[in-house]
């Protein structure tokens, strides 16, 4: 008899605490972050904050390969092309991408640039000697885009790398030296740099930055090789 209390209690104990466990289990509701499941969407930098910027620099770049630019020319004995006092400027439009990723976000670029060099050589006629000059106008086109590396942001300090197609003409103008000449190409250009806002260190400069960067040129415009590597400065203002 005492077994068979015991069995009976045993099931209406067991068939309580199911009835229970089902009844509760209807108002469970878990409570799981987000975060864990969606691409974060913090703001990375204030080049990537969804706002166009315009990009004004000057650059030490120039051609590490200046003998190897070649010309015809009307003499023999002339000089290589060698950088024009003027350095290389240029101007650039960049539009962050509006969606970020975890590994950091990216933004197009879209430029242009102009920079120019000059050969001489000594042009013999009618008995006498002179000094004749020829330049070589250069306007490059950048179309590509710029990454900024999450794990690289500093306080207030954010870096980036990037990477532009270079479609360029350069313009030989006429002279003593040689006819004009027009030279096609798409060298390759790649950059890695670092900006900050301004405003840091004086309010009234708004959202300003400070833009530097390393600068690494691949390739040749027909005849003229465009290797070379040099510095880039300058300002970035949104618009």
């Amino acid at each position: 008899m005492m077994t068979s209390r015991f069995s009976s209690l045993g099931v209406l104990a067991v068939a309580f605490l199911g009835g229970s466990l089902c009844a509760a289990s209807e108002g469970i509701v878990l409570d799981i972050p987000q975060s864990r499941f969606q691409e974060t969407t913090t703001p990375l930098s204030s080049a990537s904050a969804g706002e166009g910027r315009l990009a004004i620099s000057v650059s030490s770049w120039k051609p590490g390969r200046l003998e190897k630019i070649h010309v015809n020319s009307r003499i023999d004995s002339v000089d290589a092309f060698r950088p024009d006092s003027l350095p290389y400027l240029s101007a650039s439009y960049i539009m962050p991408v509006r969606q970020t990723f975890r590994v950091g976000s990216f933004a197009w670029k879209l430029g242009a640039g102009y920079f120019s060099l000059n050969r001489s050589g000594i042009v013999a006629s009618d008995g006498l000697s002179r000094r004749a000059e020829q330049a070589l106008h250069v306007f490059p086109v950048a179309a590509g885009f710029e990454f900024y590396p999450r794990i690289l942001r500093g306080d207030g300090v954010h870096s980036y790398t990037s990477a532009s197609l270079l479609p360029t003409v350069a313009l030989a103008t006429r002279s003593a030296l040689g006819e004009s000449f027009v030279f096609v190409g798409v060298p390759f250009e790649f950059s890695a740099g670092l900006n900050t806002r301004l405003n840091r260190l004086w309010n009234a400069l708004g959202g300003a930055e400070l833009d530097f960067a390393g600068v690494l040129t691949l390739g040749t415009v027909q005849s003229m090789d465009l290797f070379g590597a040099g510095v880039r400065a300058g300002f970035r203002f949104p618009i």
